[in-house]
């Protein structure tokens, strides 16, 4: 008797061991996929967005891409647009899609190019996120009636495999190293499905809680040298003309997570109808001890310079606060990220950011960042200062929400927390 009292109480005590062991090591929101690649110490990137805004357009910046010889391509959104214009080239009415032969049509037109077919045929791995027009609602978020139609269309598009970790959450949130050594980490962000309406009594959130969770985690990782994070439209340049960018609160919560795990970081975004490389590391550097730079690539297969009007506008309307004229490029283009790790001493590492046009000869602009420039430093912080990342004034006795640019105020206090605290 004594016995089996013994043997239970041993029984007991290791399950509560086993327990306590499984709740101690619970398991992750996202496991990373490993892309291989040709070369550990030289991993290219390309990525672009914004093709096919007519079906018969035709997208040859693709056998320009092939031959970069890409590890990958990814694409940042808009991949075919499967909504349409209420008013011919009116950009400010869009219309969804509610034929779904239609919406496959339209996917198939991009998948079926014979220029993105030669690059399917290199072997190239193609990844992706959806931005609004593949996602048929114009600057739309978490209300659309579509939203998991367009997941399986966008998946299917991309043929990613029933199993994918991707198909399982109602977000299209991806995590990849590039490697076998995982020194390079990809993070797709799904700016759209868990998005606030703009419509919304104080929207403030672009990524939904569970994916901001799944960021923080992806970037709790050691090993990583680089992370690569990609959005479907522009985070933090808000000078872009009828351009949407993030919601200020959520570039701050993007910033405060950043700083708490101090992580070398470039950003890739698409959205916009031209090239650029964005810098905000004079202000970001002064707050929070790190630099900003935001890698923007759009039009495969169209541009800015396609539409005067809109071009003209562009011009007198962007201003240089997050870039100058050369930096930017407005014709068709894709961009390019090659990495070259020195296992020596890897603050001697580089990061080439380019970004090619139709002509690959030379590309059309292009930066060079050595990973100690992209190292957080401490010292750089100014005590007091904070970026002015589109200040909102939020007006909460009426209801109502109302956001304004702010360009001219860089350096200057905002009282903008105190009001909203526990989002930023």
């Amino acid at each position: 008797m004594k016995k089996n009292k013994e043997m239970r109480l041993v029984i007991f005590v290791l399950i509560l061991f086993i327990f306590q062991n499984i709740k101690g090591h619970e398991l992750p929101l996202y496991k990373p996929e490993t892309i291989p690649v040709k070369d550990e110490g030289n991993i290219r990137i390309t990525f672009g967005s914004c093709n096919k805004y007519e079906e018969n357009q035709q997208a040859n910046i693709f056998k320009t891409i092939s031959k970069q010889h890409p590890d990958s391509f990814v694409w940042l959104g808009d991949i075919a647009y499967i909504d349409s214009y209420w008013i011919p080239y009116c950009f400010f009415w869009w219309v969804p899609e509610q034929d779904i032969e239609n919406m496959y049509r339209k996917f198939n037109s991009t998948k079926n190019d014979v220029a993105y077919q030669q690059l399917l045929g290199t072997g190239t791995r193609i990844l992706g996120i959806y931005d609004d027009h593949d996602y048929n609602n114009n600057d739309g978020g978490r209300l659309n009636p579509y939203k998991k139609v367009m997941q399986e269309m966008l998946f299917n598009f991309l043929d990613e495999p029933m199993e994918s970790p991707r198909r399982k959450n109602d977000i299209l949130f991806g995590s990849y190293y590039f490697g076998e050594n995982k020194k390079v980490k990809l993070i797709l962000l799904d700016g759209r499905s868990e998005k606030h309406e703009n419509s919304e009594v104080n929207a403030w959130d672009n990524l939904g809680e569970i994916q901001w969770q799944m960021l923080e985690e992806q970037l709790n990782d050691p090993n990583v040298e680089l992370f690569i994070i990609a959005s479907g439209y522009v985070i933090i340049p808000d000078d872009k003309f009828i351009i949407e960018n993030w919601f200020w609160p959520s570039k701050r919560k993007l910033l405060n997570i950043l700083k708490k795990y101090k992580k070398r970081t470039i950003f890739l975004a698409g959205d916009i109808h031209y090239g650029e490389i964005s810098d905000f590391s004079y202000c970001t550097q002064k707050q929070y001890g790190f630099p900003f730079i935001e890698v923007i690539s759009s039009g495969l297969s169209f541009s800015e310079v396609d539409f005067p009007l809109i071009d003209y506008l562009r011009f007198i309307a962007v201003t240089d606060n997050f870039s100058k004229e050369e930096d930017r490029y407005y014709g068709n283009n894709f961009g390019q990220i090659d990495v070259q790790i020195d296992e020596n001493d890897i603050d001697n590492s580089i990061v080439n950011i380019q970004i090619y046009g139709f002509d690959n000869e030379k590309a059309k602009v292009s930066r060079k960042v050595f990973f100690k420039e992209l190292n957080h430093n401490e010292d750089l912080i100014e005590p007091g200062f904070v970026c002015p990342i589109q200040e909102g004034v939020i007006q909460v006795d009426q209801g109502i929400t109302k956001n304004h640019f702010s360009k001219t105020n860089y350096g200057k206090k905002s009282n903008l927390d105190k009001v909203i605290p526990k989002i930023i």
